[in-house]
């Protein structure tokens, strides 16, 4: 039983699909831990926190996944079960032989006899790691992060919640979006001139994180720090029309930790 353990640890496959929820709901509970530590030392200084919307403006996968080992395994196994019982083709299909014989095709040779003729998984920005352009990385989801200089850090499209003006974090994040993006010349509106629309996924976040200003920053800011709430906005076509030139960038979710750091990095796998 150890040994079948470890092959499936080799094969990249989970032991048990609760030992995931276990780790994921661990690192939960301890980070609850830390930011609760963290409003009891809010609490001595009485000092809000000031709270921001960052959107998480992500462009969905283009093509499904590759197969997993398991899958091309159970997939073969099934072509194996069709063809020793004789069960014929789809006429499209020109793998069927009369001979049984033979050994049954495997998935990967029943996509390739396929009369549909499948474009390349591997574009020319993946070979050149081109992480400025949306035509990367087609099986996984793209976040877009910028920064407006060298010495600055990377950041989510985000802005300030006005609580005093009673504006909420899905509002908030629509104007981060709205503000970023080029006005259009005349009176239509920005998907129709740009061939560009988005939406925002639902009216609460999807996660947040707690930092904590420097003395010099509550001086000048007069918070004790920020709370920022992601909210997540995907692109249905084209791609965004951005008004200020800065360095932007299209990472995958096991890209952001380059730009975040492994603490951050860690919390958005989760």
């Amino acid at each position: 039983r150890f040994e079948m353990k470890m092959d499936k640890l080799k094969r990249g496959r989970k032991i048990n699909p609760r030992i995931a929820l276990e780790e994921r709901k661990s690192y939960i509970d301890s980070r609850k831990f830390e930011l609760n530590k963290l409003e009891q030392e809010r609490l001595k200084t009485n000092l809000d926190w000031e709270y921001k919307s960052a959107v998480l403006l992500e462009r969905l996968p283009v093509i499904v996944p590759e197969f997993e080992d398991w899958e091309i395994e159970w997939n073969d196994f099934i072509n194996k079960l069709r063809w020793e019982c004789g069960i014929e083709w789809h006429k499209g299909m020109d793998i069927w032989k009369e001979d049984t014989g033979m050994p049954a095709p495997g998935i990967r040779e029943v996509i390739e006899n396929c009369d549909v003729k499948l474009g390349p998984r591997v574009t020319e920005e993946d070979e050149k790691n081109d992480r400025t352009s949306l035509n990367r990385c087609l099986d996984q989801r793209l976040f877009h992060i910028y920064r407006i200089n060298d010495e600055s850090q990377w950041k989510f499209l985000q802005s300030r919640v006005k609580l005093n003006k009673n504006q909420t974090l899905r509002s908030a994040a629509e104007k981060a979006v709205r503000t970023s993006l080029k006005k259009p010349s005349q009176s239509v509106e920005d998907e129709i001139e740009y061939n560009f629309s988005y939406w925002h996924v639902g009216n609460g976040p999807s996660g947040y994180h707690a930092r904590t200003y420097s003395t010099e920053e509550r001086e000048k800011t007069g918070f004790y720090g920020e709370k920022i709430f992601f909210m997540r906005a995907q692109i249905i076509r084209g791609e965004p029309p951005f008004r200020r030139k800065v360095e932007r960038l299209w990472v995958t979710k096991n890209e952001l930790e380059e730009y975040f750091g492994q603490e951050m990095g860690e919390y958005f796998k989760k």
